[in-house]
């Protein structure tokens, strides 16, 4: 009797299993397939620019400048403005460390900031870097280090079609210089 019960209790596990990887795998395609908020509400080609999963140092811990480098090299192709925030922050504990994001405005003249860690972007309150720096890290105390844009491109916003026929366009630095 217990060989049957230890039997039908090893059937029951691996039925559980299934039923939960099949769950599992189901709620996983359905989040690929599904459009996200971020995507079904992007107002215009900066949100699209800035929600790229291709950008060089998306994801990473440490490659806060990098992304918002090659970012803006994006926005700066497709002619819209944008601000590379560089500043320090430090917290009640006395930690600190160096950040970096993109700021862009869409158009209605607002101002979105994303990094590296972000899935989509922020709104910002406040049109100056340290108005940003300190709405994008509330906690913390900051210091604006630069403010890196291109003046020309004031009040532009992104628009894909800048870039041919809507294609990213890959920017090769020349050789001999980092990155």
């Amino acid at each position: 009797m217990k060989r049957m019960e230890r039997r039908w209790a090893k059937v029951n596990f691996f039925r559980m299993f299934r039923f939960k990887a099949l769950v599992a795998l189901l709620g996983t395609l359905a989040a690929l397939w599904i459009p996200t908020g971020a995507r079904a509400a992007a107002p215009d080609d900066g949100w699209t620019l800035a929600m790229e999963f291709g950008v060089k140092g998306r994801g990473g811990w440490t490659t806060c400048y990098a992304f918002a480098r090659a970012l803006q090299e994006r926005f700066s192709l497709a002619g819209g403005e944008s601000h590379l925030v560089v500043y320090d922050w430090t917290d009640d504990a006395h930690f600190s460390d160096r950040h970096a994001f993109l700021v862009f405005r869409d158009a209605t003249g607002r101002y979105w900031g994303i990094d590296n860690r972000s899935a989509k972007p922020r709104w910002l309150h406040g049109t100056s870097a340290p108005e940003w720096a300190a709405f994008w890290d509330p906690e913390k105390t900051t210091r604006v280090v630069a403010d890196v844009t291109d003046w020309t491109l004031r009040g532009r916003t992104a628009d894909l079609g800048r870039l041919g026929h809507g294609e990213m366009v890959a920017v090769v630095p020349p050789p001999g210089n980092p990155g």
